[in-house]
């Protein structure tokens, strides 16, 4: 959680600095997904012993970060302007 913390703190600064609002969606989830998260299944864990002990508590926590890192490595990517969305393709919806 505190690795994820300090990413989330660090593009907030990067947001703040460049003023590049297409990253905010990157340092609310880095943050929000990443660090609150985390923080609070740690709690859980700590709070529920069985279920820290558990062979599902590893593989909860590697699929929980291995997902953060995919969102949020496409959230940054699509914020730069390196990754086409939908509506940079003209896949809105609207006709």
């Amino acid at each position: 959680a505190l690795l994820w913390w300090l990413f989330g703190m660090a593009l907030g600064f990067v947001v703040a600095a460049t003023h590049n609002r297409g990253l905010v969606a990157a340092h609310a989830h880095a943050l929000l997904a990443g660090w609150a998260s985390l923080a609070l299944c740690g709690v859980g864990y700590s709070l529920l012993p069985r279920a820290a002990a558990s062979a599902l508590a590893p593989l909860h926590f590697w699929l929980h970060n291995a997902g953060l890192v995919l969102i949020t490595a496409g959230l940054v990517l699509i914020g730069l302007g390196s990754y086409p969305t939908g509506r940079s393709l003209g896949l809105t919806g609207a006709s």
